[in-house]
């Protein structure tokens, strides 16, 4: 859904497997594009997933806050770490993936905008 349109997408606190078309369009440099909803639960299975290609701990599937910290500081994450993923990847890793925790955890609609 953010690469089919990375300026506005929503995300549900409800289980279920594709993403669904609100009927709502807005205009995105000239062009109407619907606004499609997903499953919060979906996006943050995907987001801990993706966690292992960027090289990002998690212990028993949650990141831990002194993860979070060092990402949020750029810093390594094991010995090793060259933190190359750290300035970018990592970091907007991070900014959606403490998004989707609390909006699942007070069950709230998550909205990204760009």
């Amino acid at each position: 859904m953010i690469r089919d349109n990375p300026f506005r997408v929503a995300f549900v606190p409800a289980h279920f497997s594709r993403p669904l078309p609100s009927g709502y369009k807005e205009q995105i440099g000239g062009t109407p594009i619907e606004i499609w909803f997903g499953s919060l639960p979906q996006l943050l299975a995907e987001l801990k997933l993706l966690a292992a290609d960027l090289r990002i701990p998690l212990i028993n599937g949650d990141l831990t806050d002194e993860t979070a910290a060092a990402i949020n500081g750029w810093l390594p994450l094991y010995e090793g770490d060259s933190t190359e993923l750290s300035e970018d990847e990592r970091t907007a890793w991070l900014a959606m993936y403490e998004g989707a925790r609390l909006a699942s955890e007070h069950k709230v609609a998550l909205t990204f905008a760009g």
